[in-house]
């Protein structure tokens, strides 16, 4: 418990007056405190002016939810604080990266980057849409694309997307081939090329697409084929390939 000390003694015989009830009351000193002595979570001035000696060490803890009391005459307008501050010029030592709608750049500081292609050619079935198997990376910085099943970019990231997708098809003459993209398994953007060429079956049509998308995690994208007439889709990686990049 807490030593109480008065701060006026009164003599045998000598006269109360206001003077000296005010140093009984106002002058006294408080020692020891401990924590079981505090009971209603309040510490006012008036309660500490005069408390003497090493009052508050022996305080088992703060209470939940308490903040960091600053330095003597230090004010919180030059630390960061609750809500928007928009003079921080970096941040170090994060262990979780900050979100788009917060400044940063999502679940990973890289930005996507993927190019992958072909390698083996490809039968594509006529008047029927047919998935490209980009079974080759050449690289996939944050690995979102899947080159062995799916053949598909699967974003891991909210953002905005450039994809490019080019091919190379024989086939016959006159005949038109679609290159596509896909989002999410429907088509999203496509590009017709006819085959004029005067030897239709060793001649090859080339073509290409590209479009930015505003992707979503989750979002997957993926490159199609479609072709009037039956025809061998070129496996290459200067021909038949796929490049995703992140814009924002």
């Amino acid at each position: 418990m807490a030593d109480l000390t008065k701060g006026y003694t009164f003599g045998a015989t000598e006269e109360v007056n206001a003077t000296n009830l005010h140093a009984l009351v106002d002058e006294g000193t408080a020692t020891n405190i401990v924590a079981d002595d505090i009971t209603d979570n309040t510490i006012t001035a008036a309660k500490i002016q005069s408390v003497s000696g090493a009052a508050f060490t022996l305080l088992g803890s703060i209470p939940s939810g308490a903040g960091v009391i600053p330095a003597a005459n230090l004010t919180l307008t030059s630390v960061a604080q609750k809500g928007a501050n928009s003079d921080i010029t970096s941040l170090t030592g994060l262990t979780t990266p900050l979100s788009t709608s917060q400044g940063g750049t999502g679940t990973s500081s890289t930005f996507s980057h993927i190019g992958a292609y072909a390698s083996n050619n490809q039968s594509i079935t006529e008047a029927t849409w047919t998935k490209i198997n980009f079974n080759t990376e050449e690289f996939d910085t944050n690995s979102e694309f899947d080159n062995a099943t799916n053949y598909r970019f699967t974003a891991t990231k909210v953002g905005k997307y450039l994809v490019i997708v080019n091919i190379s098809a024989r086939g016959s003459q006159d005949r038109f081939v679609v290159v596509a993209v896909y989002k999410n398994g429907t088509l999203f953007k496509k590009a017709q090329y006819v085959n004029s060429r005067a030897a239709p079956n060793t001649d090859n049509v080339i073509g290409g697409i590209s479009a930015v998308l505003s992707l979503s995690v989750n979002d997957y994208i993926e490159g199609y084929i479609y072709s009037e007439t039956t025809c061998t889709l070129n496996g290459g990686q200067d021909t038949t390939f796929i490049n995703i990049s992140q814009l924002l």
